[in-house]
């Protein structure tokens, strides 16, 4: 059976979401932050017409993770969600929710309060997802870089239930 979060772990893998990833802030106390980018979309890849920023209040300990989605154009309906990796403690908050119809200029937000571990470098995404007119559904997708750990030179590898791997620089 396929769950909502496997169609996104695959969407990633298969290069139908876009994740930029900014590095977190210098100190703990100032408030992590990732945004899409605006680009020129390539004429093979249409992506879900929102503008992302995922947050955190901190990058070690109790924090809130925010994705704050902005439509860039009216969508019928859509879906969000945070993913939290292993090792992140979810206290409270909905990790999905259906956003309904979204009006261009209307900002939705979805929220949960976590525990980040000391020591180790982790990975938070959020997305969201729509269902095209034809059947087709377009998503946008984005990372954020928690944690205390030292940084790596090399890439994180996410391995996908279904066999693969997704590797994020």
């Amino acid at each position: 059976m396929k769950t909502p979060m496997h169609a996104l772990l695959v969407a990633l893998a298969f290069g139908a979401c876009s994740h930029p990833e900014v590095a977190p802030a210098p100190t703990p106390t100032e408030l992590l932050v990732a945004e899409t980018p605006i680009i020129a979309q390539p004429a093979e890849k249409t992506y879900a017409p929102f503008l992302l920023r995922l947050t955190s209040s901190a990058r070690v300990g109790k924090a809130e993770v925010v994705l704050t989605i902005d439509p860039q154009a009216n969508v019928p309906n859509a879906h969000a969600r945070i993913l939290l990796p292993p090792g992140v403690e979810f206290v409270s908050g909905a990790t999905e929710a259906d956003l309904g119809a979204q009006v261009k200029g209307q900002t939705s937000k979805l929220a949960v309060r976590v525990v980040i571990p000391d020591g180790a470098e982790l990975m938070l995404a959020g997305g969201v997802e729509v269902e095209a007119g034809t059947g087709r559904k377009l998503a946008r997708s984005i990372t954020l870089r928690v944690g205390n750990a030292s940084k790596k030179d090399d890439a994180t590898i996410i391995k996908l239930p279904e066999g693969g791997a997704v590797h994020v620089q």
